[in-house]
């Protein structure tokens, strides 16, 4: 089961309510829409965005929630996980310096978006300027959420040190998978991305209930853009013995932007 020609024209009307964004045309030319993302949940699934600041850590107020531009909160949760862990840069073999390099980039803010109920939610993170200045920045965030079983159309446009999780529904006793599609993905190669852990969402600390038998459980996607580019990828759900054999597809467009 591929994508229908009706999703893929679904997702391009909704893909350009996510370009234009709020009050496009009337936003304050001191703030600029940095970028779009787009995400397709089903109930409970969720996507944790690890988002870059400014260059200047100290000063780094961080992503804010702009509740006045927010709406569908009633079928999204929206946590603020605050500052995530970046990583040292690779090669080199002075510690110092390495470490050096990690305090020199920006912070890196975590935000949780956890589907509840099918409707429509636009998420709204504000940027606002350092103590030093600078102008004001926005992210659009368009979240869908969508019937169980039904494929979906993800966009990530990240910038260098961004990354996202994806908690997505499988159930591993029926033999059913996860897996990447070479086939129908491109890019590959400038992106990162490996199945993390399986677990249940009623408690997701209590390692005794992974892997139950029988029982649907949530598994983590972790994405990240290697090098700058685009890369389109197709995760397929279904029994690996039967390739053809598929219960859903989703579709996740990767783009890494140069920061200058």
């Amino acid at each position: 089961m591929r994508l229908t020609k009706k999703a893929m024209v679904a997702a391009a009307c909704i893909a350009a309510v996510v370009c234009l964004g709020p009050g496009a045309g009337r936003a304050d030319a001191a703030e600029r829409q940095d970028r779009s993302f787009l995400l397709a949940l089903q109930p409970t699934e969720g996507v944790l965005l690890a988002l870059s600041g400014s260059k200047d850590r100290k000063t780094d107020r961080g992503w804010q929630l702009d509740r006045e531009r927010t709406s569908g909160l009633d079928h999204v949760d929206v946590v603020d996980v605050g500052v995530r862990p970046g990583r040292v840069a690779p090669g080199g073999t002075d510690a110092v310096e390495r470490l050096k390099g990690l305090f020199e980039t920006p912070k890196l803010w975590g935000w949780g978006i956890r589907a509840r109920s099918a409707g429509h939610a636009e998420i709204v993170l504000r940027h606002e300027p350092s103590a030093a200045g600078g102008a004001a920045g926005s992210i659009v965030i368009q979240v869908e959420v969508v019937d169980e079983g039904q494929n979906a159309l993800f966009r990530l446009p990240f910038r260098p040190g961004e990354r996202a999780t994806l908690e997505i529904w499988t159930n591993p006793s029926t033999g059913a998978q996860w897996r990447v599609d070479p086939d129908a993905s491109t890019g590959l190669g400038s992106v990162a991305i490996e199945p993390g852990r399986t677990y249940d969402p009623s408690d997701p600390t209590d390692w005794r209930l992974r892997d139950r038998v029988g029982a649907p459980m949530l598994q983590e996607w972790r994405i990240e853009a290697a090098e700058a580019g685009t890369a389109s990828i197709t995760l397929d759900y279904g029994p690996p013995w039967e390739k053809q054999t598929l219960y859903r597809q989703l579709r996740i467009d990767v783009t890494l932007e140069a920061v200058d």
